[in-house]
C-alpha cells in the first residue's frame, strides 16, 4: 500500500501509548488519513511514512506532553509544605488537629491541621512533651 497524505493525529480522547507503538519491534503510528473517514485510522510501521517531519513533530508533541506531565507531578509532589513549628493543639469532634506555623509563610498564613496530615512524627512528639509539660504546669498552679 502507498501511503499518500496523512496525518499523524490523535483520535479523540485516546491516550498517547495508543498512538504510537512498538509492535514485533517495529515502530508503528495512528494515522488519520487525510479525505477518509475518523473510522478508518489504520496502524502504520513507521518505515512505510514518507514524511519524516510528521513524525518528528509528533514526537516532539509527545516529548512536550510527557515532560509537562513531569512538571505536574513534581508541582504535585511540591504541594507538602513545610512545618516550622506546632503552636497548638484541639480535639474536635473527637479529632486530634494542630495549629500549625508553616515554614517561609507568616503568622496570618497559620491553620488548623489533622493529625494524621502531618508527615514528622518526631515534630508530634516534641509538641506534645511540651505540650504534657505545660498541662502539668498548669494543674499543679490551680
Amino acid at each position: 500500500m502507498t501511503l499518500g497524505t496523512h496525518l499523524l493525529q490523535r483520535k479523540p480522547n485516546l491516550p498517547p501509548s495508543h498512538i504510537a507503538r512498538i509492535q514485533n519491534g517495529v515502530v508503528e503510528y495512528f494515522l488519520k488519513w487525510s479525505n477518509y473517514w475518523d473510522s478508518e485510522y489504520t496502524w502504520e510501521h513507521e518505515s512505510n511514512i514518507y514524511e519524516p517531519e510528521l513524525i518528528g513533530e509528533f514526537e516532539a508533541e509527545l516529548l512536550k506532553k510527557k515532560e509537562n506531565e513531569k512538571i505536574m507531578k513534581r508541582k504535585s509532589a511540591a504541594d507538602v509544605y513545610a512545618v516550622e513549628k506546632i503552636l497548638d493543639k484541639r480535639i474536635q469532634n473527637g479529632v486530634v488537629e494542630y495549629f500549625l506555623k508553616w515554614s517561609g509563610y507568616g503568622d496570618s498564613e497559620n491553620t488548623w491541621e489533622l493529625r494524621s496530615n502531618l508527615y514528622d512524627p518526631e515534630l508530634i512528639r516534641e509538641f506534645e512533651a511540651k505540650w504534657l509539660k505545660k498541662e502539668k504546669e498548669e494543674n499543679i498552679k490551680k
